[in-house]
């Protein structure tokens, strides 16, 4: 059994539905997920993914703390484990790791695994209430077989700062992705993306990708746009993703700059910045790009960064969470100190102005994506996890 917060676009959804895709083929799957925030968009797009996998959802599974919704949503999973029986139960998510585990462990499951995609000990929520969840975090780490993280940072945070459970408990399981999926060598998901912006062949087009929350400081990269259309006026800009409530102060925030700014399926129209909404074939999305930015606060594995490099793109980011696990600076793209908009827009300059820097770095990222970050490697490493905790026997296991 895998319970996981929500199935909607973003990285941990996605690499989550292809993993359980290969494990179905020795597995009873049984997935359970929780119900959609209203900004979000949930990937129907992909469903052939739970083909063979029983998928139940708890509607009551919320990303908000509603404690009445909550108790609801905790006696629900605990009877969904009483009836399935299963050997293993996965959590995926702050929320579902904790219900999760804690119904697991009064049901007796034999083995009970946490994978962290990330974390939500800071930038998430008040000082205070950041303390109780580190708390809470510790007591569902006491009753883990196992937990996972997706970077060796991550694995040094958890057992050394957070001091979340023993080094011995923890492994490091890096994501993976589909690489071979970004590959456009006829161009055509290329020129579909430039053609529907309105995008010409030698324009330089930047796009960060991911949900429009707190959490990914689009509002920075904002402040960077502004001062990077001083120095390269002809650049495009692009918010690939959508979260509405957030969407709409951050067009605000650039309009009130000056910066002559677009919410595309409103309006279709050449602008200095534009906001594409949710783009599901986002291969098509970064194989139109130029460049790749990230300006997270807090980031467990930048999966649009290892998608771009997939695609041979150049990529800028804070120093965050596992970013520098994932691009090599000076090598496959630059990374900046977090909150330093002029060195972040001066890297973006930098690379908006030297085409031959930019093959250079995409060369290098592709080629550093394709070695170690693909989906196989991880499948690979998921099963070998499983059959040493003593969970596998094929197809009679959930």
């Amino acid at each position: 059994m895998i319970i996981l917060n929500r199935l909607v676009v973003g990285g941990t959804a996605m690499n989550t539905l292809q993993i359980i895709h290969a494990l179905r083929k020795e597995y009873r799957i049984v997935l359970v997920t929780g119900k959609k925030e209203d900004d979000e968009l949930e990937v129907n797009f992909v469903a052939n993914l739970l083909d063979g996998v029983t998928h139940i959802r708890v509607d009551e599974l919320r990303r908000s703390i509603l404690p009445g919704n909550d108790l609801i949503a905790f006696r629900t999973i605990r009877k969904l484990i009483r009836h399935y029986k299963p050997d293993f139960v996965q959590t995926i998510g702050a929320k579902p790791g904790f219900l999760g585990r804690v119904a697991a462990h009064r049901e007796k499951v034999p083995v009970i695994i946490h994978a962290y995609h990330g974390h939500v000990f800071h930038s998430y929520f008040h000082p205070i209430l950041a303390r109780v969840v580190v708390a809470l975090e510790r007591y569902a780490a006491s009753l883990s077989t196992c937990i996972t993280t997706v970077s060796a940072r991550q694995k040094e945070e958890l057992f050394s700062k957070y001091r979340i459970a023993a080094k011995e408990k923890i492994r490091h399981m890096a994501v993976g992705i589909q690489t071979s999926k970004f590959d456009d060598a006829s161009g055509i998901l290329r020129r579909g993306f430039r053609e529907k912006y309105l995008l010409e062949d030698d324009e330089i087009a930047i796009g960060i990708i991911g949900r429009i929350v707190p959490v990914k400081n689009h509002a920075f990269f904002i402040e960077v746009v502004f001062e990077a259309l001083k120095k390269i006026p002809q650049a495009r800009f692009f918010v690939v993703g959508d979260g509405e409530s957030l969407r709409t102060q951050l067009i605000a925030k650039a309009k009130s700059k000056g910066i002559d700014t677009v919410y595309f399926p409103e309006e279709e129209r050449r602008t200095q910045l534009t906001f594409t909404s949710w783009i599901t074939d986002i291969e098509k999305a970064i194989n139109g790009l130029d460049i790749v930015v990230l300006t997270s606060h807090n980031e467990g594995t930048p999966v649009s960064l290892m998608e771009a490099q997939a695609c041979s793109k150049p990529v800028l980011s804070t120093r965050v969470g596992a970013v520098a696990e994932v691009v090599l600076h000076n090598q496959t793209g630059f990374i900046t100190n977090p909150g330093d908009v002029s060195a972040f827009a001066d890297a973006l300059v930098k690379l908006v102005n030297d085409s031959h820097l930019r093959a250079s770095f995409g060369q290098h990222g592709k080629k550093f994506t394709m070695q170690n970050f693909d989906i196989e490697d991880q499948i690979r490493k998921t099963k070998e996890m499983l059959e040493e905790l003593g969970t596998v026997t094929p197809a009679d296991r959930s």
